[in-house]
C-alpha cells in the first residue's frame, strides 16, 4: 500500500499530466488553422531569426550575431526582439521555420494556460474549474491570439503568470525567487523585453498589498525582488548585456501621443466586427483588439466586485487591473503612467500603449474566475444552479476560442517556405521586400527596415550580385574575391596607397578588423580605411557586452544548479556523518553469563 505522502505525489502528478494534455488540446484548438495547413502567416513573425540561425549553422558559421536579412544588415543577438534560444534550437537541430512557426506558439499557449491555472490556484486561492477557465480566456483573448500569430515576441506574454506564481512562492522560498529571475531571463532571450517590463510591473503591483503587511511582508517581498533581479541579470547576461549596450547607444526619446478614453475600452473588449481605427490613433483597430466577449467581461466585473468585498480580498488583482487599463490608455496626460514609464525606459517597443492591455486581460481572466469559483461554492448543494454556472462559463470561454480562430484566419495565409532549401548563392542584397522569411535560405538581404532600435541604417547600398566590398577608385589597388559569412567578411587587398574600402553593409560600432580602421560612411554604410600593401583582411562582428554577458550567464546557471543540488548534498552529508558516528561507537561488552 502507498503511504499518504506517496499517494499525494501520485495524485498531483496525475492531475498535472491531465491538465497539461487538456491545455495542449485547447491551445491546438485555438491555433487549429496552423495545424490543418502547412502555411506561414504573413508578416514578420520571428521566422527569419530561426531561418537565419538554421542557415548559418548549416554553413558552419555559428550563431548569427549579425542579421543580414533586413536594413542592409543590423544587430542580430543584440536586437532586443531577436529570438535567441528558439533560434539556437532551430539552428543546432536544423528545424525548419514552418515547423517552428506551427509548434512554438502552440506549446507556449499550453504553458500560458497552465501558468494562469497555477497562479490562480497558488496566489488567488481559486478552485480548479475557475482557474483553468481563466487560463483559456487569457490565451484565447483577442489580443494574444492575434498578436502571437503575427509576431513571436508576443508569445512571451504568456509567461507572465509563471513570473507572478514564482514571485508569490518566492516570499517564502529562495529557489522560487530564483525562478522568477529565470522566467524574466527567458523573456529577454525570446525578444520579450516588453513582456519582461510588464512582468516586473505586475509583480510590483500584485505584491504591493503584502509589502505593507505587518507580519514580515516588507522583508519577504524585498528579499524576493532582490534575489529575482540578481538571478535575472546573471542568467540573462549573454543576451541582456549586448541589448543594454544598444539601448544606451540609441535611446528612444520621442514620447508617443496615443491616448484612449475610458469609453473606448468597451469596443476593445466586446466588439468582434469592428475594422475602422479608433479616432485619433496611428494604428488600426486590430492593434487594440482584445476581445473577450460580453459574457466574460460581465463575469469579470462581478469578480472584481467580489475581490474587494468578500474575504479573502484580492487587492493585488484589483491593482493589476487598474494598472493595465491605465497604461493601455496611453499618454492622456504628462503624468500618465504610460508617459512616465516610457520616459524612464526609452525603448521603442513600449511605444504602442495598446500592448499593455495584456495586464488588464490577465486581471480580467482571474477576476472572472473568482466570480465563477464563488458562484460554485455558493451553489455547492444546488446541482442545477452549479450546472448553469458551468455552462455559462464554458460558453464564454468557447466564444473567445472561436473568435481567436477567426482572427487568425482573416490575417491571410501564403505558401510555406520552399522545400528543399534553394541553392545558396553568394550573398547579395535584393530590392524585393516580400517574404523576408525566405531570405536566409536564399542567402540574400534587403534594404527594407523595421528596426526596434533608433540606430541609423545604411542607404544606397549596392543591389544585385555584385562584390560586397569595393575600392574608392580603380587606381588605388585591387581586392580579391570577397567571402561573406554570417558575421563578417574575408578578402585579400593589394593597396598601392592608403584608401577606403566600401563594404556593402550597415555600419555598427561593434564591427572590428584585423587591419586598418573602421568608420561610418556618409550613407550609413561601413567603410574600412586600409594602408598600402598586401594583406588578408578580416572583418568580424561581435556585439559589445557578449563576453561579460556570457561570463555572467555561466556564473548564474552554475549558481542555480548548485542551489538545486544543495538540499541533496546536505542530506547526503548528514547521512555520511551519522554513518561515521555509528561506525565509530564501540560495541557494548557482552554481559556475563
Amino acid at each position: 500500500m502507498l503511504s499518504a505522502r506517496r499517494k499525494a505525489i501520485v495524485t498531483h502528478v496525475a492531475l498535472g499530466v491531465a491538465l497539461t494534455i487538456v491545455a495542449f488540446f485547447v491551445a491546438r484548438t485555438i491555433r487549429s488553422v496552423l495545424h490543418e495547413q502547412p502555411v506561414m502567416l504573413v508578416g514578420e513573425n520571428g521566422m527569419r531569426h530561426w531561418e537565419a540561425a538554421r542557415a548559418s549553422f548549416a554553413r558552419g558559421e555559428g550563431f548569427p550575431y549579425w542579421d543580414r536579412t533586413t536594413c542592409g544588415g543590423g544587430p542580430g543577438l543584440a536586437d532586443p526582439e531577436s529570438l535567441m534560444l528558439s533560434s539556437l534550437v532551430a539552428g543546432l537541430f536544423d528545424i525548419h521555420g514552418d515547423v517552428m512557426g506551427r509548434w512554438y506558439p502552440t506549446l507556449a499557449a499550453t504553458l500560458g494556460i497552465l501558468g494562469v491555472y497555477v497562479w490562480c490556484r497558488k496566489s488567488l486561492a481559486i478552485g480548479r474549474i475557475g482557474a483553468f477557465w481563466a487560463g483559456v480566456v487569457f490565451v484565447a483573448s483577442g489580443f494574444l491570439s492575434l498578436q502571437a500569430s503575427q509576431r513571436m515576441v508576443f508569445v512571451s506574454f504568456m509567461w507572465i503568470p509563471w513570473a507572478l506564481t514564482f514571485a508569490r512562492l518566492g516570499e517564502k522560498s529562495l529557489r522560487a525567487s530564483v525562478l522568477v529571475g529565470l522566467v524574466l531571463a527567458l523573456m529577454v532571450y525570446e525578444g520579450g523585453v516588453l513582456s519582461m517590463v510588464q512582468a516586473l510591473l505586475a509583480i510590483l503591483v500584485v505584491s504591493a498589498p503584502r509589502f505593507f503587511a505587518r507580519d514580515g511582508g516588507p522583508r519577504a517581498v524585498s528579499k524576493m525582488l532582490g534575489v529575482a533581479l540578481v538571478a535575472f541579470v546573471l542568467v540573462a547576461g549573454v543576451k541582456l548585456f549586448p541589448v543594454l549596450v544598444q539601448l544606451f547607444r540609441w535611446p528612444t526619446r520621442a514620447v508617443p501621443n496615443d491616448s484612449l478614453k475610458w469609453a473606448d475600452f468597451m469596443p476593445i473588449f466586446i466588439d468582434k466586427e469592428r475594422v475602422e481605427p479608433l479616432v485619433g490613433h496611428r494604428f488600426g483597430f486590430s492593434e487594440y483588439r482584445a476581445y473577450v466577449g460580453p459574457m466574460v467581461l460581465g463575469t469579470a466585473i462581478a469578480g472584481a466586485g467580489i475581490s474587494v468585498i468578500l474575504s479573502p480580498r484580492r487587492w493585488g488583482l484589483v491593482l493589476l487591473l487598474v494598472l493595465g487599463l491605465s497604461l493601455t490608455r496611453g499618454a492622456y496626460d504628462q503624468t500618465a503612467p504610460f508617459t512616465l514609464l516610457f520616459r524612464g525606459v526609452g525603448f521603442s517597443a513600449l511605444a504602442v500603449p495598446s500592448r499593455f492591455v495584456v495586464l488588464a486581460l490577465l486581471a480580467i481572466a482571474a477576476a472572472g474566475a473568482i466570480a465563477i469559483d464563488t458562484g460554485l461554492r455558493l451553489a455547492a448543494k444546488q446541482r442545477g444552479l452549479a450546472a448553469v454556472l458551468i455552462v455559462v462559463a464554458a460558453v464564454g470561454a468557447w466564444d473567445c476560442v472561436v473568435e481567436a480562430q477567426k482572427l487568425m484566419k482573416v490575417q491571410g495565409l501564403e505558401a510555406g517556405l520552399p522545400r528543399p532549401d534553394p541553392i545558396s548563392r553568394p550573398y547579395s542584397l535584393i530590392d524585393d521586400p516580400r517574404r523576408v522569411q525566405e531570405f536566409p535560405a536564399r542567402n540574400v538581404g534587403t534594404m527594407l527596415c523595421e528596426r526596434t532600435l533608433d540606430a541609423p541604417h545604411a542607404e544606397g547600398l549596392a543591389i544585385g550580385p555584385v562584390p560586397q566590398a569595393r575600392l574608392d577608385g580603380p587606381d588605388v589597388g585591387a581586392l580579391g574575391p570577397v567571402h561573406t559569412t554570417q558575421n563578417g567578411y574575408v578578402f585579400t587587398a593589394t593597396m598601392s596607397r592608403q584608401a577606403v574600402v566600401h563594404v556593402n553593409t550597415s555600419w555598427d560600432p561593434d564591427w572590428s578588423t584585423n587591419l586598418g580602421v573602421i568608420r561610418a560612411a556618409q550613407n550609413g554604410g561601413l567603410d574600412l580605411l586600409l594602408p598600402a600593401g598586401s594583406a588578408n583582411v578580416t572583418l568580424s562582428y561581435k556585439p559589445r557586452g557578449l563576453l561579460a554577458g556570457a561570463t555572467a550567464t555561466i556564473v548564474g546557471l552554475a549558481g542555480f544548479l548548485a542551489l538545486l543540488a544543495w538540499p541533496w548534498l546536505a542530506r547526503r552529508g548528514v547521512a555520511k556523518r551519522r554513518s561515521k558516528i555509528a561506525n565509530a561507537t564501540p560495541a557494548a561488552p557482552p554481559s556475563p553469563a
